[in-house]
């Protein structure tokens, strides 16, 4: 059973990183947080403090003085991972007429460590005239300046519930926070890309169509002369098939080869191709409607679930039924690859058409 220490551990974990992750920008002077890591603070005070915050930048960009807010509760928040006295006194100073009218009590969160003692700040609140800090802002360094380890603290003193909840929004979040606080190297680039994390895309290789149009031309009678035209076609249809496939994920591809290898010829709903039950599709191969779908978008295969005649227990099948231009490829394809003893794998997950 998973007590409320192990999900608090892992939670603290969580928040030391980050902090340390907050800290090292920092140092470089990379101190902007996102809104997106504004999000993810806002939903862990909610949580914590029991308030219901708002990003008040996402209606105006950088809000001055605040970047969060619960205006029934009266109380803003600004995060940073800055924890100078001057940066401080700057938010002070930054907060308007309107947010003193909307808010009685103004927090600073620190994402890090906050410094021991904030004589400067204290000073400033004293000298209003210099500082430039409005009389009527209440702010208490002791209380009002709170850091990681300050929320780590009130996460002990949470209901389980809360502990869950807080646990969920860390575990899913907090790796997408961490990456939004990575620092770039010399050359601008991230440990993380978002680029890197897109599949490459894979390059064809296509056969000219002379080995597919002569094993077509065979059912045509012995007397048949095979024409240049015969080759063209099947070479534009092996374009056009790589070209929908090319379209697609790795997985997807994948997953459309694996349905032709186990594929049978039914003759019940698709008499001119092998089909599979769809039942027996989704039980084997969890994510199966995601890519079916995408495979029916490139017009690579159709589903028919209509009830057969006296024959309703029937489930509905995937017909192999690819859309092209081609007949002759279209209805050979898959006959063409198991009589020539090539890969539906290679040639459907790998694009692989060099045999045709």
């Amino acid at each position: 059973m998973i007590t409320s220490g192990y999900l608090i551990g892992q939670i603290i974990d969580e928040f030391s990183a980050v902090g340390e992750q907050a800290k090292l920008r920092n140092r470089l002077g990379l101190s902007d947080l996102s809104v997106f890591s504004e999000n993810f603070f806002c939903d862990i005070l909610n949580i914590v403090e029991k308030l219901d915050l708002v990003n008040t930048n996402e209606d105006r960009a950088n809000e001055p003085g605040v970047d969060l807010g619960d205006e029934k509760e009266k109380i803003a928040y600004q995060v940073t991972s800055t924890k100078t006295s001057e940066k401080i006194k700057n938010t002070l100073k930054k907060i308007t007429f309107v947010q003193r009218k909307k808010y009685n009590r103004f927090v600073v969160l620190i994402i890090g460590e906050k410094q021991g003692q904030y004589d400067a700040v204290v000073n400033a609140l004293r000298d209003r005239s210099t500082s430039e800090i409005d009389p009527s802002i209440t702010f208490n360094p002791d209380t009002d300046i709170v850091d990681l380890t300050d929320l780590a603290r009130k996460v002990v003193g949470l209901p389980f519930s809360d502990i869950q909840r807080l646990h969920r929004l860390v575990q899913d979040q907090m790796g997408l926070v961490k990456i939004d606080l990575q620092v770039p190297d010399t050359d601008g680039q991230y440990e993380t890309s978002g680029y890197k994390l897109w599949e490459p895309l894979p390059i064809p290789k296509l056969g000219d169509g002379t080995k597919f149009a002569a094993w077509e031309a065979q059912f045509r009678g012995a007397e048949y002369v095979l024409t240049k035209d015969d080759t063209r076609a099947a070479r534009e249809a092996i374009e056009e098939l790589s070209g929908r496939l090319h379209k697609l994920p790795r997985i997807t591809r994948e997953f459309f080869a694996m349905l032709h290898e186990r594929a049978d010829k039914n003759n019940l709903r698709f008499t001119d191709h092998r089909s599979l039950f769809i039942d027996s599709v989704y039980k084997t191969y969890p994510s199966a409607e995601i890519e079916l779908s995408l495979l029916i978008a490139q017009n690579l295969l159709d589903i028919d679930r209509d009830p057969l005649p006296f024959r309703e227990y029937i489930p509905g099948e995937i017909g192999l039924r690819m859309g092209l231009g081609d007949d002759g490829f279209r209805l050979g394809f898959y006959d063409f690859v198991v009589e020539e003893k090539l890969s539906f794998r290679r040639i459907l997950g790998d694009l692989d058409f060099s045999g045709f």
